[in-house]
């Protein structure tokens, strides 16, 4: 949904680029029109001056929603870290009572640092570092009160799609996951 928006405001700057780049060439480039001509500005120098605003617009806009979706994803991403790195204390802390009941249910572990220490067992080195390694792609955030649900387009080795966090006294916390 974002991505929609980012892609629709790029559209309607270009435009927008485009129309004054007509009034600044025509201002500039062209010499005075013959008496009784009308001042006319090169089809291939509107093409290519619109081009490159639209191109500049779209990708600016494009960068700065693929920044705001990859902000929202902070903890999931840090969550993603510590646990292909092991660190079953730090990524416990990033789960609220729900995720960590959810986790030890799934791992079938007795707390939840022994749930991620065997979640981070059962992963291959190659997962592993991918998960430290590597960022989620974030594609889009649903917000509701002090929920956010994030969407992910990219494979990860804990097959997560859809990941809910809460603001829990001043923390992002995750909540669930599927």
């Amino acid at each position: 949904m974002i991505a929609a928006i980012c892609l629709v405001v790029g559209v309607v700057l270009g435009v927008a680029g485009t129309r004054i780049v007509d009034r600044v060439r025509a201002r500039r480039l062209v010499d005075d029109p013959e008496p009784g001509e009308r001042r006319r500005i090169a089809p291939a120098v509107k093409v290519v001056a619109g081009a490159v605003l639209f191109v500049g617009a779209l990708g600016g806009m494009l960068y700065g929603c693929s920044q705001y979706l990859g902000n929202q994803g902070k903890t999931l991403k840090a969550y993603f870290h510590l646990v292909g790195r092991g660190d079953a204390i730090g990524a416990c802390a990033l789960l609220d009572t729900n995720a960590r009941a959810k986790l030890m249910l799934l791992e079938r572990a007795a707390s939840c640092e022994d749930a991620v220490t065997r979640l981070h067992a059962s992963l291959t080195p190659e997962e592993r570092d991918k998960l430290a390694d590597d960022d989620p792609f974030i594609n889009g955030v649903e917000s509701a009160g002090d929920h956010k649900e994030l969407e992910l387009t990219s494979a990860n080795p804990l097959h997560i799609v859809y990941m809910t966090v809460i603001d829990e006294g001043g923390r992002e916390l995750i909540h669930d996951w599927r």
